[in-house]
């Protein structure tokens, strides 16, 4: 089982694996989430990307992840 945190700000974007034990396995800096200033569609857009992003860099099934927070 894996983790995904994930840090939005108004500068950038940062989702962090880990795995149970509390080790980072990958991690992702994309654009800002803030709505004010891409619209909660651009939100929804960048939290997508970041989620398949990390996915892919990692190598992880979706189905692998136990939770995002």
């Amino acid at each position: 089982m894996y983790y995904i945190g994930v840090d939005g700000g108004g500068t950038k974007t940062t989702f962090t694996m880990i795995d149970k034990k509390g080790y980072k396995i990958a991690q992702y800096k994309t654009k800002t989430t803030h709505y004010e200033q891409i619209g909660f569609t651009g939100v929804e857009d960048v939290l997508n990307e970041g989620f398949n992003k990390i996915l892919e860099i990692s190598n992880v099934s979706k189905d692998d992840i136990q939770s995002v927070f």
